[in-house]
């Protein structure tokens, strides 16, 4: 029996996938992006120490940024992906249409609440998760005061240097005319 007992609990602990909807979502496909932000990292970007976004991001715990190229089999991950958030307790509270994007928000009510976002472009779909809440009521004070020199575009650098290195390793293989 004792023996039993020790089966069925090595079993429940190594036998569960213990990963998120969205980190497995991740880290079993291949996606195009991926940008994982935290409150410090944040910080580092506010060149100015604008006060506004620091109060903006004060209560959050962690960000992550997807993106996947759309393609025939994307759509399939993409709706099961919304299909594991439903199952593992987030909520739909929102969704949006409009000419250039489609979007859901879900939202997950945990210790540390969790937002998600699947946001479905011509080209591609992004995934955004928030851990921790943002004090929504700084964006309207951030937005009319926003100057974008004052802040470092970590996304723009590092397209910069994804172009690059395309650029590089495509013109090493041309061969003269």
């Amino acid at each position: 029996m004792k023996n039993l007992i020790i089966l069925l609990f090595a079993l429940l602990i190594f036998g569960c996938d213990t990963r998120d909807s969205i980190t497995r979502f991740s880290e079993d496909n291949h996606m195009d992006r991926e940008y994982y932000v935290y409150p410090s990292t944040l910080r580092m970007i506010n060149l100015e120490q604008n006060e506004d976004f620091n109060e903006l991001i004060e209560d959050l715990v962690k960000g992550r940024y997807f993106s996947i190229e759309k393609k025939a089999e994307s759509k399939e991950l993409i709706d099961g992906l919304r299909a594991d958030l439903v199952e593992e307790g987030f909520e739909e509270v929102m969704t949006f249409h409009n000419s250039k994007a489609d979007a859901g928000v879900y939202i997950l009510d945990a210790r540390a609440p969790r937002i998600a976002a699947i946001i479905e472009l011509e080209n591609e779909y992004n995934v955004i998760d928030v851990e921790g809440m943002l004090n929504v009521t700084k964006i309207p004070q951030l937005l009319e005061n926003f100057d974008d020199e004052k802040f470092l575009n970590i996304i723009d650098i590092t397209q910069r240097d994804k172009n690059k290195h395309r650029v590089e390793q495509h013109t090493q293989n041309k061969q003269p005319d």
